[in-house]
């Protein structure tokens, strides 16, 4: 019972975290701009509407109650309450499942009255309220997740996050250009249970016609969330693909079979690192090490399915750690110290 106990802890930790901002983004004098980033950016009039107001109001309401419940959680947990842990995440949970359920009725006003305000179609309301729920779920895990850039970007890199840029009509107000989000929770369990297979699944990793487009382009987006500067080089002429980064290029590497990477730095890279960073919501904590020195010049090689050779007078070390307060349904496990040698 125990382990149940723990895992209904922390749906409840993260179910909350995730819907602390709806608080903030649904209620009515915020509502627009957030509907604006599913695709439909309503004119004024939608909050002239009683009935649409009472129920994006009562949404952010819903929401609001759960931090005190997640704060009084939290304490229970420190104090190892067993009986204050077991009443609160009862309470958590039913206060989740309010705001949640308040989506529909959002959803449902928006079926009503949207057709009616100028400028908006009756398709561009359809589309909106089709999954509704969902759709602000996934924004709100995914703005969660962004909270720290290196963690929201990673999953974007690696599939768990999906956002497809959507265009906008500059000739019509009410279509913004958006991000299409949806997350893919169950990618995780695939990259955990079988991540050769996902990585070849994902970007041709370790398969013959490897060519690094898709990979190299992935990692040029997360370079540009972090602010780090980079140039994507796609494969022209006879040679591969290749990524200018910050310090280094990653170029796809043909000499060997499967096609690998390689990586050549032009400045020195090093340090000692020992980072706690915070995490998107209570319940998440993270750790960053690193240890080493790559000296300008250095080059290296990755090849399917993981071997790293450095061909300097290198040593690097790290050891990164993600985790929770509890056993989580969405477990991360550390990350073991790895050291590459010289080749």
């Amino acid at each position: 019972m125990a382990g149940q106990a723990g895992t209904l802890e922390q749906l409840a930790l993260e179910l909350a975290g995730i819907l602390g901002q709806v608080g903030t983004r649904m209620r009515s004098t915020n509502v627009q701009q957030t509907l604006g980033l599913l695709g439909v950016y309503f004119p004024d009039q939608l909050l002239a509407n009683a009935g649409f107001v009472a129920a994006t109001d009562a949404t952010a309401t819903a929401a609001q109650a759960i931090e005190p419940e997640v704060t009084a959680l939290l304490a229970a947990i420190d104090a190892d309450d067993t009986v204050q842990i077991a009443a609160r995440v009862a309470t958590v949970l039913a206060k989740t499942a309010q705001t949640l359920s308040s989506f529909a009725n959002v959803a449902n006003q928006l079926q009503a009255v949207g057709p009616t305000l100028p400028g908006v179609t009756a398709q561009q309301v359809n589309d909106l309220v089709a999954g509704f729920p969902r759709k602000l779920l996934d924004l709100f895990i995914a703005e969660s997740l962004d909270i720290i850039p290196a963690v929201g970007g990673t999953l974007t890199l690696l599939g768990v996050v999906d956002k497809v840029a959507i265009p906008g009509d500059p000739a019509n107000p009410t279509k913004p250009s958006f991000d299409k989000t949806e997350v893919q929770l169950g990618r995780l369990l695939d990259l955990a249970s079988k991540p050769g297979q996902y990585f070849t699944t994902r970007f041709g990793w370790g398969s013959p016609g490897f060519d690094g487009t898709v990979l190299l382009q992935a990692i040029d987006l997360l370079f540009e969330r972090l602010d780090l500067p980079s140039t994507y080089f796609p494969p022209s002429g006879g040679q591969p693909a290749k990524l200018d980064a910050f310090a280094f290029d990653i170029t796809v590497d043909t000499t060997v079979s499967p096609p690998g990477l390689r990586f050549d730095v032009f400045l020195p890279i090093g340090g000692n690192v020992d980072l706690p960073i915070p995490g998107p919501t209570p319940a998440w904590v993270f750790r960053a090490k690193f240890d080493g020195k790559l000296e300008a010049g250095a080059s290296a090689t990755l090849r399917p399915p993981s071997t790293m050779e450095i061909a300097s007078n290198a040593q690097v070390s790290g050891d990164g750690e993600a985790g929770n307060r509890g056993p989580s349904l969405l477990a991360f496990h550390p990350v073991r110290e790895s050291r590459w040698e010289p080749a």
